[in-house]
């Protein structure tokens, strides 16, 4: 694997952790799962429902 997964990615709206990236690829984490996804990538904020978008950065 890349590098490790340090950058956050937060909620547009409310600030929530959505995931984190190491450049390369995202990963998110949602009790019991754990995920591994490339870019883009799409996320319902599990805070505020907010529909988010990002492109690799």
């Amino acid at each position: 694997m890349d590098a490790e997964f340090t950058r956050e990615w937060r909620c547009r709206d409310c600030g929530r952790l959505l995931g984190k990236t190491n450049g390369s690829q995202m990963q998110i984490r949602r009790k019991p799962l754990d995920y591994v996804v490339g870019f883009p990538v799409l996320a319902t904020c599990p805070g505020c429902g907010s529909l988010n978008v990002t492109n690799k950065p």
